[in-house]
């Protein structure tokens, strides 16, 4: 295995280990108060695991402010049940490790609050994680996070022009925002380039429209761009509606040169056929850095290119996951339709499907991944090519991970199925089971497998790949399962070669077993509970 992927997945791995929260907690819920010694405002952790109970810490902020800490014997703090406080008192929160607010948080009177973790410098966090947020009810409130103030705003129009007078600054959504009341905007309601900070604190942005009529190529996110250095992190937005003609469509920002951190998107982008260049369900266009993000954003009608989360990739995508239905004219992807630099520990389980028979490109995770790496991740999604075609093409590229592949993909699997109709004019469309097409530059494929079942009328049809144009020895251990795949032929790996080395097919009734004979532990793992007992990757499991 070449030695720039073992790096890169070794720092994955490393990411991981390091946002896992692995460390012992102090825990705010309705349990019983144990192992802490509040006194004087000052609460302290006594022992390795710790209880703070709700009403105990509500009441002390009745009277004082109140400082919690975890910097003994426990590191991070988690806020598992919902606790509040009217009073003008603060809280203060420090962890030498990280603290995770799964639950919510609320300052109902002009209190403020604090945050500080890391203290001990091993790369602790401050995570909303699933439900958590933070929510203020009075926007003069004060809120520090890691040594950084934050402006508390409360609308989308405020937030527009606070940004506009200071496109450097810090600023956090004080609470849940319903934008139907402000209509329909016209175009990106914040254009300013955003270089500062914007702290959702999980509160969600629901009901936003965005309709244009400008047939200029417009380019319509909340965020127009988001520069170097600009961050967006737990920014939900929920029921968004955007319709607009010859554009570049996407929820949360056009562009991205910075950071996207655990932000999310759902709703419908209605379009017409061939009416829009770009649609995505996040991001149209990011070449710095999305991770912990989702988008469930469905799609139709038919772009020219559409993808789940991200258009066009060439910076890098981490631990996030899209689960929209997608659908385009010439390319698209669960999770990204044009990669070139790096996806890892990510995922995709929306239909993705494409309109034309003459060249297009379609993939359960990507649909033409020209170069980069993708790593630990994996699609679920049925695709689809079209029936549609202009004058005689080569056909389409069509896999149930990426459609065309110029990159090196290690570790990741695809169950979804891969189907091409009838193409008349199309000469040689490619249907492979984890790629349709793999380019005779760049092209690796490193322990990976394929489950869904392959539909193609002609050639070319691989368990593995459809068209393999690699050079030899770039597939290792790559496999598809000969039953649930249809393809039954053994020596049908790829459907342009013979017996193509690197590329095994394996019965259903050994799939499992031989599997785990090859795929590395350090990464694979089989549970009969999980992935309906398939292998599944030890640091990016299926949903349960």
């Amino acid at each position: 295995m070449p030695k720039n992927i073992l790096l890169s997945v070794a720092t994955a791995l490393a990411v991981v280990g390091m946002a896992s929260g692995a460390n012992a907690d102090l825990v705010i819920s309705k349990k019983p108060t144990s192992n802490m010694n509040c006194s004087g405002g000052i609460c302290n952790a006594t022992a390795v695991d710790a209880v703070l109970n709700t009403k105990d810490l509500a009441n002390m902020l009745a009277t004082s402010d109140v400082h919690v800490f975890a910097e003994g014997p426990a590191t991070d703090i988690t806020v598992a049940d919902p606790f509040s406080w009217t009073s003008h008192h603060m809280l203060v929160l420090g962890a030498y490790g990280s603290l995770n607010v799964k639950s919510q948080i609320t300052v109902a009177g002009t209190g403020g609050l604090t945050i500080n973790t890391n203290i001990a410098q091993t790369g602790g966090l401050f995570r909303l994680v699933n439900i958590g947020k933070i929510s203020f009810w009075d926007t003069s409130s004060t809120l520090f996070i890691n040594n950084t103030n934050y402006a508390l705003i409360n609308n989308l129009p405020a937030l527009t022009t606070a940004i506009a007078a200071n496109p450097s600054g810090n600023y956090a959504f004080a609470k849940d925002y319903d934008a139907s009341g402000d209509g329909n905007y016209p175009a990106s309601p914040i254009p300013t380039t955003f270089s500062g900070i914007f702290e959702g604190l999980g509160n969600v942005i629901s009901n936003l429209s965005i309709y244009s009529i400008s047939n200029q190529g417009p380019k319509i996110a909340l965020f127009s761009y988001i520069a170097p250095g600009g961050t967006l992190s737990d920014v939900n937005l929920s029921n968004i509606n955007m319709q607009a003609s010859l554009a570049y469509l996407a929820p949360l920002a056009v562009g991205n040169d910075g950071t996207v951190n655990h932000c999310s998107a759902s709703g419908t982008i209605p379009t017409s056929d061939s009416g829009n260049f770009y649609v995505s369900g996040l991001v149209v266009y990011n070449t710095g850095v999305i991770t912990r993000s989702h988008s469930s954003v469905n799609m139709t009608g038919y772009p020219d290119y559409a993808a789940g989360l991200v258009g066009s990739n060439d910076g890098t995508i981490s631990l996030s996951e899209a689960s929209g239905s997608i659908s385009a004219t010439d390319v698209a992807g669960g999770l990204a339709s044009w990669s070139t630099g790096e996806i890892t520990l990510s995922s995709a389980s929306g239909n993705v499907s494409v309109r034309l028979s003459n060249g297009s490109a379609a993939g359960g995770l990507v649909g033409e991944f020209t170069s980069g790496t993708i790593q630990q991740s994996f699609a679920t999604g049925a695709v689809q090519g079209g029936t549609v075609y202009f004058g005689k093409f080569h056909g389409n590229s069509l896999g149930g991970l990426v459609g065309f592949s110029g990159g090196a993909i290690s570790y990741a699997y695809a169950t979804g199925s891969v189907s091409q109709g009838p193409h008349k004019g199309a000469k040689t469309p490619s249907v492979g089971g984890f790629v349709g097409e793999a380019s005779s530059t760049g092209s690796q494929i490193y322990q990976v497998y394929a489950l869904g079942k392959l539909t193609l009328s002609g050639k070319y049809l691989g368990g593995v790949i459809g068209t393999d144009g690699a050079v030899a020895g770039s597939n290792v251990d790559a496999f598809w399962n000969l039953d649930t795949t249809g393809v039954e032929n053994t020596n049908q790996g790829a459907g342009n070669q013979f017996d193509d080395k690197g590329l095994k097919g394996i019965a259903e009734s050994k799939f499992r077993k031989a599997t785990a004979q090859k795929l590395s532990p350090v990464y694979w793992a089989e549970n009969a509970k999980l992935n309906n007992g398939y292998p599944y990757l030890l640091s990016n499991p299926p949903p349960q």
